[in-house]
């Protein structure tokens, strides 16, 4: 299950390499957070629906 968090960690690491180099503010890319947020949201749903799903199954 980790592997399903991986994606909006790496977008996370891609926003701090890229204000460190440029200097810049992170609020200039709010869409990247916008998008990690709903990844994460998405990833943790999935998890959730199938921890649930083995529970009911019995496994």
């Amino acid at each position: 299950m980790i592997e399903k968090i991986f994606p909006w960690i790496a977008i996370y690491l891609l926003m701090m390499i890229y204000q460190k180099l440029s200097g810049g503010s992170l609020i200039d890319l709010w869409p990247l957070g916008v998008l990690a947020g709903a990844i994460a949201a998405y990833q943790l749903y999935q998890i959730i629906r199938t921890l649930f799903t083995k529970q009911k199954s019995g496994h």
